[in-house]
């Protein structure tokens, strides 16, 4: 099983960090048939992909409701901010008129760090379908079973909605939640899903609206320090970084006596300070791209990744070497490209402006 810790930071940015992913259980011809079928025909599955697809055409066909419904607890306090979309708690439920059980995978989505056989469908108040949020993916896939969902049982999932959708305007939303039984979805646009057969939920009409930037203490004195250790930090060479927690084995790869060891063992206490040096218009290129490193790394923020940005934007940062349990990275950083660099810096800038209220602990 996929076990995951979210550090989560200010408006909810987290960065999840997974333990070591186990091999796909799967034999070469699948796993034996239930031995508990249903009669229907297209109820009984050869496949270890399950049943669901074939007998959701058929249903159609016979012009009856879909066998799985996709059912979603919307609660009555539900908070959302352009920073901070809820987590919703969701149940594929077998509503088959017949009543014929459905044998359906489980599994095999999560190693990605979310659940990629599902999607969120998002209209603003005009009709325009939201693009998807970004998402980062060391690996896909995981340990698949197949297992039955009997006529009124559920399976139960919880779904961070900022996993699959970003929501930058406050305003009034339409959301819809799909799920297929054995592809990945996630990243899918509409033109993809069209042939597909998808288990969805009912409408459900969300309000967002602008976040309120949240207290965060910080030791006293750590926003001079940070700052002090940036202007120390090498204007030469690869920037290095460590990915999740810094261990005795890194300090081969960095010094922890270092600047950029020192600011890695502050983590998030560093931040205020780096914001500060984000300001300095006489921050060189290099030691800006190191800020916008560490800061990303620190909070695990998706959309503010300076190593994949934007498709049409790179040479963000010198060329960088990433360290970690399980993680290890290096790139060229590409053409430096000041300009670019910048306009991302008014990005990290508008977040911690949204965001966070940085208060020092009185001495």
């Amino acid at each position: 099983m996929l076990r995951s810790v979210a550090i989560a930071f200010g408006c909810l940015l987290a960065l999840t960090i997974t333990a070591s992913p186990l091999c796909r259980a799967q034999e070469k011809n699948g796993p034996s048939k239930p031995k508990d079928e249903s009669a229907t025909p297209a109820a009984k599955s050869d496949d270890w992909r399950g049943n669901l697809e074939a007998l959701t055409k058929l249903r159609r066909e016979q012009k009856k409701r879909d066998p799985i419904t996709v059912e979603v607890v919307i609660p009555k306090d539900l908070h959302a901010t352009t920073r901070e979309l809820p987590v919703f708690d969701v149940a594929l439920k077998n509503v088959d008129e017949d009543k014929a059980a459905v044998t359906m995978m489980k599994g095999g989505d999560y190693r990605s760090g979310r659940l990629a056989r599902w999607q969120f469908e998002v209209h603003d108040s005009k009709g325009n379908l939201l693009p998807k949020g970004h998402w980062d993916a060391m690996m896909g896939g995981g340990i698949v079973t197949t297992g039955q969902l009997a006529f009124g049982e559920e399976w139960k999932v919880k779904l961070p909605m900022e996993n699959y959708v970003q929501i930058k305007v406050p305003g009034q939303y339409t959301v819809r939640i799909l799920y297929h039984g054995t592809e990945s979805i996630a990243d899918k646009d509409q033109s993809e899903l069209q042939n597909l057969v998808l288990c969805s939920s009912k409408e459900f009409k969300m309000t967002v609206g602008r976040p309120v930037p949240k207290v965060v203490e910080v030791p006293a004195g750590s926003r001079e320090r940070a700052k002090a250790l940036v202007s120390a930090l090498s204007d030469e060479g690869p920037i290095r970084l460590i990915c999740g927690d810094y261990v005795e084995s890194l300090n081969s790869f960095m010094d922890p006596k270092s600047p950029e060891g020192q600011l890695t063992k502050m983590g998030k206490d560093a931040i205020p300070g780096l914001l500060d040096a984000l300001r300095d218009e006489k921050l060189s290129f290099h030691r800006r791209g190191w800020v916008l490193g560490l800061l990303y790394y620190f909070t695990g923020e998706r959309d503010l990744n300076p190593f994949a940005w934007r498709s049409d934007m790179d040479g963000l940062t010198p060329a960088y070497e990433v360290r970690g349990i399980g993680c290890s990275a290096t790139g060229g950083g590409g053409d430096p490209n000041p300009a670019g660099q910048r306009k991302f810096t008014q990005e990290w800038l508008k977040l911690a402006a949204e965001c966070w209220d940085f208060r020092e602990s009185k001495k």
